[in-house]
């Protein structure tokens, strides 16, 4: 698989394949601006357009856990100048300000962990494009995909109001 395109499209590749593929029979099947992607995409050599990846591959959810280790944070610390003094015009931080800061710095001390979820968008932007047309027969606006993630938030937040808490 091609780097570039690993690291642009992401878990959602299969998905750029198969539009492109879409594209190659019938440009107008796309949309304007994927057009105008597709008409000098290359797509990777690893895996040909023709062939879009298995749908075991797609449907599948990945789960990955990844730690900030105690050496990771120390390296990060020792390539900071020591002997870096502050600018002649700063003024220290005081009261509320001083406070954040100082936690802030003491955080970094706590070990994180972020838990990522990787799921295929094909059912979402399905879903838009449906939303759209229904609001573009009715001459309203637009969905995007943050009005959609926003919406989906704030009912998970309804659904489970512990995580509003602070």
């Amino acid at each position: 698989m091609d780097k570039d395109n690993k690291q642009r499209f992401g878990p959602n590749e299969w998905l750029v394949e198969e539009m492109y593929r879409q594209f190659q029979e019938n440009p107008r099947s796309v949309t304007e601006s994927w057009r105008e992607f597709f008409e000098d995409y290359r797509p990777p050599k690893a895996r040909s357009a023709a062939a879009p990846a298995r749908k075991e591959e797609r449907a599948a959810p990945e789960e990955r856990v990844e730690t900030k280790s105690a050496a990771t944070e120390s390296r990060a610390a020792e390539e900071a100048p020591a002997d870096q003094k502050p600018p002649d015009e700063a003024v220290p931080l005081r009261g509320v300000a001083a406070r954040i800061a100082e936690n802030m710095q003491t955080s970094l001390q706590v070990p994180t962990a972020t838990s990522v979820r990787t799921i295929p968008a094909k059912l979402l932007e399905e879903n838009r494009r449906v939303v759209n047309r229904y609001l573009r027969d009715r001459r309203s606006g637009k969905v995007s995909f943050t009005h959609i993630i926003a919406w989906t938030v704030l009912k998970a937040l309804k659904a489970r109001p512990a995580m509003k808490a602070s």
